[in-house]
């Protein structure tokens, strides 16, 4: 090399050269997939949004370069259209796992538990920005693994949290095992690849569609959602051909807004339940649509959600509920938060809990 060496680039160099080809390889192999049509990654990370050469690896942190598609976006009144919040947390998901399994031992994918989420400064369709997983601690059971993103200057313009559950048991570690790891990524490579297949005409990615991953959701207002529960009970104790487990029945507040979805192949993840992105997303909706009807304004473009956090109980799958309504602790400190939990249709139980906070 002529010249001076910038220590900093030298050391990125090296360390991509030092990511193993079956790690590499298993990057590929989860992406492509991600990327495929008929699941809801398909909205969050299509093909043209994520830049493969500019993945970087520097010690825990990996880093990619990613530009907005304005099929998660939502236009605000001036016109321009911003990376909604839901949008960016279902990024996070997506990118710290990938980050998770090229920096684990073993690979480990995991399930999350909590996602938070805080903007700092907005971004919009269109612009190139960078994304950096960093896998702050992994352990036996529990990893932590950051997420920012910045623009192309370095400036921040997000941080986010992800904790995800990783025990996966003594068999996933002897497949991931130095011996059996190549075999494991041959099998892995040609199970996507069957499962992109697959679902690559059940869907399609619409991604100069502003706002297209809340057309998907198609959430439906809920009047009273007690009497659905109550009248789904009745129907269960009158129904002695039906096996089915023991139904709660849910109290809503007084103010509790509701919003109904049934999950479907565009929604869903790589093991059939609803993605944490989704459930993120439908969070934010049916909170729009909730803020929108307390505070009387008619359109969603008079607020930004600017700080979100969502815990994942148990997986969702089939018809949910969404019920939204106002932090009372947080109207006393002047501050402006809704509450909200994703309850199944069939069973009543909590499958998932989330906050939000607006300005």
């Amino acid at each position: 090399v002529k010249g001076p060496v910038d220590p900093t680039t030298h050391l990125q160099i090296s360390c991509v050269n030092m990511v193993s080809k079956e790690t590499g390889r298993l990057y590929d192999a989860v992406v492509a997939y991600f990327g495929a049509e008929g699941s809801f990654t398909q909205f969050i990370c299509p093909a043209k949004s994520m830049d493969r050469p500019s993945l970087v690896e520097i010690g825990n942190e990996l880093s990619i370069d990613y530009i907005i598609p304005a099929s998660v976006c939502h236009k605000l009144g001036d016109g321009r259209q911003q990376f909604a919040i839901s949008a960016i947390l279902a990024l996070l998901d997506e990118f710290s796992t990938s980050s998770l399994m090229m920096k684990d031992k073993s690979h480990r994918p995991g399930v999350s538990v909590t996602l938070d989420l805080d903007i700092i400064k907005p971004c919009y369709a269109g612009e190139k920005v960078r994304l950096v997983g960093i896998c702050d601690k992994i352990g036996k059971s529990i990893a932590f693994i950051s997420m920012e993103i910045r623009s192309t200057n370095g400036e921040l313009l997000a941080r986010g949290k992800h904790i995800k559950f990783v025990k996966m048991g003594w068999i996933w570690d002897l497949l991931t095992s130095f011996l059996l790891f190549p075999l494991m990524l041959v099998l892995l490579e040609y199970f996507l690849s069957s499962k992109k297949n697959k679902r690559a005409s059940e869907a399609s990615t619409v991604e100069s569609q502003v706002g297209h991953i809340f057309d998907v959701l198609k959430l439906e207002n809920v009047l009273d959602p007690s009497a659905l529960f109550l009248a789904d009970a009745s129907d269960d104790g009158a129904s002695k051909k039906k096996k089915s487990k023991r139904k709660v029945v849910p109290v809503f507040a007084e103010g509790e807004s509701c919003c109904s979805l049934r999950v479907n192949r565009s929604l869903s993840n790589v093991l059939g339940a609803m993605h944490g992105g989704a459930i993120a997303a439908a969070a934010e909706e049916a909170s729009r649509r909730h803020i929108s009807q307390s505070t009387k304004k008619s359109n969603n473009t008079a607020f930004v959600i600017d700080s979100m956090s969502v815990t994942y109980l148990s997986p969702t799958k089939g018809e949910l509920l969404i019920a939204v309504k106002d932090d009372a602790a947080s109207l006393v400190r002047g501050e402006k938060v809704v509450e909200g939990r994703v309850l199944s249709r069939k069973t009543g139980q909590v499958c998932a809990a989330f906050k939000c906070s607006w300005k």
